[in-house]
This record gives C-alpha cells, sequence and structure tokens, in this order.
C-alpha cells in the first residue's frame, strides 16, 4: 500500500511539473494545460497558498503585465509588473523543473526572495543566471542577448544618473 502511494505522488508530481513546462514560450498570462495562467498551474498554486504571507500574495495579485515563460532547460522562469511602471514594482516567478522548487523574487525599492528555505535580499545560490537576467532589481531588465547580469544582490546606486531618476519615480 505505502509503495502505491509513492508511486502516485510521484505520479502527480511529474503531472505538474509537465504542467509548468508546458509554459515554455507562452505569456504567463496565457491559459496553457488545464491552468487560468501560470500562477494557476497546480504546482504554483499550491506553493504559492503555502509559502507566501497574505500580504506577498496580495502583492504578486497587483502585477498585472507578464512575459513570456522562458527557459534554460532546467528552470522555468517569468516576470510579472505593475502596469506602467515595471521597474518600480516587479517579481519573477522560477520553478526548478527537476526538483519542483519554486523561487520568488519581489522588487520595489529593493529585492527580496522567498523559497521554501527561507527569505532573503539576496537570491539563492542555487538560481542561474538566466533567472537573475531576468529579475529586474529596479534596473532596467536585459535589452539584448549581450546584457548580462548576473549578481545576487543589487549594486549600490549611484546619487546621479538614471538609477536616482528611477528612485525619484518609483518614490
Amino acid at each position: 500500500m505505502q509503495v502505491a502511494v509513492v508511486a502516485l505522488l510521484v505520479l502527480v508530481a511529474q503531472a505538474d511539473i509537465d504542467q509548468i513546462k508546458a509554459y515554455a514560450g507562452h505569456n504567463a498570462w496565457d491559459a496553457v494545460a488545464g491552468a487560468k495562467s501560470f500562477l494557476d498551474t497546480r504546482l504554483l498554486k499550491r506553493w504559492i497558498a503555502r509559502q507566501l504571507t497574505r500580504a506577498e500574495r496580495q502583492r504578486l495579485a497587483r502585477l498585472h503585465v507578464a512575459a513570456e515563460v522562458e527557459t534554460d532547460g532546467r528552470f522555468l522562469f517569468t516576470n510579472f509588473c505593475r502596469a506602467h511602471n515595471c521597474p518600480c514594482e516587479n517579481a519573477t516567478v522560477a520553478v526548478d523543473t527537476s526538483t519542483g522548487a519554486v523561487f520568488v523574487g519581489y522588487w520595489k525599492g529593493s529585492a527580496r526572495w522567498v523559497w521554501d528555505q527561507g527569505r532573503s535580499s539576496v537570491a539563492p545560490e542555487s538560481l542561474p543566471c538566466a533567472v537573475l537576467e531576468d529579475f529586474h532589481f529596479g534596473h532596467v531588465p536585459r535589452m539584448t542577448s549581450d546584457d548580462h547580469w548576473c549578481q545576487r544582490e543589487e549594486p549600490p546606486l549611484p546619487r546621479e544618473g538614471v538609477p536616482g531618476a528611477l528612485a525619484r519615480v518609483c518614490g
């Protein structure tokens, strides 16, 4: 009986991962593989309800603009942001398709990452550069394939120039 339960859990988990993988190349708000959106997939819906605080869930729900779900072969990830104000308030949602681990990085004046092992202003070590490049960190997101950003912390903002202007806009 226990073997059958374990096999069923593995099957369910694999079905959840397959549903996540079906989103590669689709906008995160598209209905795909029986889900109304990327956030509505079984794995993410359960994880969000279990791991995010009420305030974090509400914050994510306010982000009405979404990007295409990308993959680096192992992780699927996308960015959500506030309409007409993406640099000021956004979130990156990433799923490790080999383990089912979920990572949510928020930006609103500072970075905040949430994953099963904790919360931190520093991105988890297990996230690859592809996911970190997708996270806006309050700066202009990746614009070309040659524009690489693979830091786990936000660098100090200079007092003058575009980042300073961005800080004034985001207030």
